[in-house]
């Protein structure tokens, strides 16, 4: 988790086209070294389809500085800068997915008590805080389900592309959303376990030799990123 929040950190300080290509290269390496499918990393990518088109359009019609093919309104400085900002925003997404991937919802909601452990001190209650993340992270899953299950309809659906149609799928869709939440809670309220028992987190160290040789090229890494701008 701390590579991770490092790794999207410098991609956004990243000012060179050379950092930045280093950085992929390390994700592409750990996505073969992970043995991970492409399609999902490539999925959230074509999700953010739009917001990126959008983000290279205002960089390509707003940007001063020179100009393409002798117009006025097509900024070749901005769409080096469009294209780079880009750039960042997919190497930080797949280095988010890669978490999510390769780290169990178990493993990320016993990660976050460590880190707000120390905070039992000042009178505050982290254990129910990662109770609470767990639960969610369980939850999402029953969101995704339930708004496929929303789509279908709607492309199954008479008329799939009216207003009317599409405010009841919605309303249908928030319904049992709310549904599923109070049944959650209710199981909650009861005691009864909703979720698998997070057990303490295993010693951080002494570190084995693949971990350690994750942190001395995670190092490497960050000082060639600094040292490329």
């Amino acid at each position: 988790m701390v590579a991770c929040l490092l790794l999207v950190g410098v991609t956004f300080a990243s000012a060179g086209w050379l950092s930045l290509l280093l950085i992929g290269l390390a994700v592409a390496v750990t996505v073969y070294l992970a043995v991970l499918p492409v399609s999902p990393l490539l999925s959230t990518c074509w999700q953010l389809r739009w917001l990126l088109v959008f983000s290279l359009l205002m960089h390509l019609l707003m940007t001063p500085g020179r100009t393409l093919w002798g117009t006025d309104w097509l900024s070749l400085d901005g769409l080096l800068l469009g294209l780079r900002v880009n750039l960042q925003i997919i190497l930080a997404l797949l280095s988010a997915r890669l978490l999510t991937l390769t780290t169990s919802t178990q493993d990320l909601a016993r990660t976050f008590g460590w880190f707000t452990h120390p905070l039992r001190h000042f009178g505050l209650h982290p254990a129910e805080w990662q109770s609470l993340l767990l639960h969610s992270l369980h939850f999402l899953p029953v969101v995704r389900i339930e708004a496929q299950a929303a789509g279908a309809v709607g492309q199954t659906g008479r008329a799939g592309r009216s207003w009317d149609d599409w405010s009841m799928r919605l309303e249908s869709f928030v319904l049992r959303l709310v549904e599923h939440g109070d049944a959650l809670a209710q199981r909650v309220a009861a005691g009864e376990p909703v979720s698998d028992s997070l057990s303490e987190l295993p010693p951080l160290l002494p570190l084995a030799v693949h971990e350690t040789l994750f942190v001395l090229t995670f190092c490497l890494l960050m000082l060639i990123c600094q040292w490329t701008g």
